[in-house]
């Protein structure tokens, strides 16, 4: 039996990729370890400028407050920093055209068309399936994956559960995405 399916490429598979590649909870792990920094330096500094103004040296208290007032300053320039680079991603993502891709469901595996690139994966290449945010995945042994954003394929939502079912006939796994 064949099965064809028309999808397309676009952004949407970019953003899962990017989610789940570390993505936003890796951005906000950094920022999270950013912030514990700045607040040892900062206390840091305080505590140098404590000691100043009470022996009191009044030029090196001087200079450490200026400093600990850059600090923060600093420190809230680099608070919207994350969600600007999540809103320029998102735009250069939207900005690139889109693919159109072609699936094929054959006895012998998958088979994609990419512009004039065919690949066949034979079905013990294709390790598993999972849904994340309106997109299948269809992941290979070698590493390599399919993104499907359901919303592209010509007939939408059905076509995705026809797609799921002959991967389940054909005993492929589903699993659950690593949200990082």
């Amino acid at each position: 039996m064949q099965l064809t399916f028309d999808y397309q490429s676009d952004w949407r598979a970019q953003a899962v990729l990017f989610r789940i590649g570390g993505g936003a909870a890796e951005l906000a792990k950094e920022a999270v370890s950013l912030r514990l920094r700045q607040l040892v330096w900062l206390s840091l500094w305080v505590l140098i400028g404590t000691i100043a103004l009470h022996m009191r040296w009044w030029l090196p208290f001087a200079l450490v407050v200026v400093f600990v007032l850059a600090l923060v300053a600093h420190s809230f320039l680099l608070s919207n920093l994350g969600r600007k680079a999540a809103f320029a991603l998102r735009a250069q993502w939207r900005e690139k055209p889109t693919k159109a891709i072609r699936l094929e469901v054959l006895d012998e595996g998958l088979r994609e068309t990419d512009g004039g690139v065919v690949s066949l994966a034979p079905w013990e290449a294709v390790k598993s399936y999972w849904l994340f945010r309106k997109v299948l995945c269809i992941e290979l042994t070698n590493g390599q994956s399919a993104l499907i954003p359901i919303a592209t394929l010509v007939y939408g939502c059905e076509h995705a559960e026809l797609l799921i079912d002959e991967l389940k006939k054909h005993g492929i796994q589903r699993r659950e995405p690593v949200d990082k």
